[in-house]
């Protein structure tokens, strides 16, 4: 077991001061001497007083009542903070690794429920809110005016999914990190992202880069499913809006129009946007549209959760 600093600094004081009393004459009852140092106790006092906001003078000056010398004190005090620091570090670093961590591996409807309960929903409304945009295939604002939640929560919730999803690469990019994983060649996976980014599926950029029936399977399923945590376009159109200035009404109408059918630019329009604002909204939902999967990469993936062979799905 490694000890800490102030634990070795204390178990050289009681060695130092046991071996004094040793060499001393022994006390008339023979009882055995104690040292008044415990340095794990010390080391949690000195940390509680930290936290606590007292200052180096007065922890020192509480150590000598409890018997050490002052040189003893300062070295224990050093030792103590230089741990409490360390480890108050290593705290932090772990807690954003872990909110990173989470962040990425989270869905959609894990992001919105999590943005619901900050916005001030109810467990239950985040729940019926991520198994609706989960299981269901809801947008964020569907979902989020169907769980009971205000204009305003909605709208916190719209934006915080939109963002996640802004993280996500493009198709191309997708394609090629696959295909590089499932042992394709430079040139390949060179050729497959131009491919995508000039409109092909992934499964024909992948199969005329002269990849395999499998290897083209495995792009075609990390493609689809990189896809999956695109957000909804009534999504992306409400949270252009509220960037554009809508107000949180304005943008749930502009996102309840596209979950019906209409046009981006026809929702914004008609919910009363500027020219300019209209535009800003058209323009986000078309570069959103550019990461979700082509039809034909979409059915192989299908196909491929069906029970479908690699050559069927390519087919």
């Amino acid at each position: 077991m490694k000890l800490s600093k102030v634990a070795l600094i204390g178990l050289l004081f009681v060695a130092a001061r046991t071996q004094a009393q040793d060499d001393a004459a022994p006390a008339a009852d023979d009882s055995p001497v104690v040292s008044q140092y415990d340095a794990s106790s010390t080391e949690a006092d000195i940390t509680t007083a930290i936290q606590n906001g007292s200052s180096d003078g007065q922890i020192i000056t509480t150590l000598e009542e409890q018997g050490l010398s002052v040189p003893e004190a300062e070295v224990a005090l050093a030792a103590a903070k230089d741990n409490y620091q360390s480890s108050s570090y290593d705290i932090a670093t772990t807690t954003q690794e872990n909110d990173a961590t989470t962040t990425e591996d989270a869905t959609q409807g894990e992001v919105a429920a999590a943005a619901a309960v900050d916005a001030g929903a109810t467990e239950q409304q985040a729940a019926y809110i991520a198994d609706a945009i989960d299981n269901e295939g809801a947008s964020a604002a569907s979902a989020s005016i169907d769980a009971g939640l205000t204009n305003s929560q909605a709208v916190e919730v719209i934006t915080e999914v939109v963002t996640a999803s802004e993280d996500i690469p493009s198709q191309g990019e997708v394609a090629a990190d696959a295909a590089a994983d499932v042992g394709a060649t430079d040139a390949q996976v060179e050729e497959i992202k131009d491919a995508i980014d000039s409109g092909a599926s992934a499964a024909s950029a992948a199969l005329d880069a002269g990849l395999s029936d499998a290897q083209t399977a495995e792009v075609v399923d990390q493609v689809t499913s990189a896809s999956d945590e695109i957000a909804d376009p009534a999504d992306v159109a409400a949270a252009a809006a509220i960037e554009s200035g809508a107000s949180s009404s304005q943008a749930l109408e502009i996102a309840t129009a596209v979950d019906n059918g209409d046009s981006a630019a026809l929702a914004a329009t008609e919910a009363g946007l500027e020219p300019a604002a209209v535009a800003d909204v058209v323009s986000e939902v078309i570069d959103s549209a550019e990461k979700v999967s082509d039809p034909a990469d979409v059915a192989a993936a299908a196909a491929l959760d069906n029970g479908a062979t690699a050559s069927q799905a390519a087919d």
